[in-house]
């Protein structure tokens, strides 16, 4: 818990150990915070809203994670005018 964060969507990130395959999370930067976005065999989106600068360090601290070294990380921004 981070009192920077204001509101974090429901959803858990999990990787289904059943299927052999690649699974992907994407860290989409936006001007309310970031989504991410967990692909694989299905799609689940987790909506973070908090601080534009702590975005990049939550979402780099996900990559860091053992529990997650799985999954591949990649970024993009969407933000207006970009």
């Amino acid at each position: 818990k981070l009192p920077e964060v204001n509101l974090v969507a429901p959803g858990i990130i999990s990787k289904n150990t059943k299927h052999s395959g690649k699974r992907y999370v994407t860290g989409v930067f936006t001007t309310s915070g970031m989504e991410l976005i967990i692909s694989g065999q299905g799609t689940q989106k987790v909506a973070v809203h908090c601080n534009q600068q702590l975005a990049p360090h939550i979402f780099h601290t996900l990559s860091l994670h053992k529990k997650l070294s799985e999954f591949t990380f990649k970024t993009r921004e969407k933000k207006p005018g970009i």
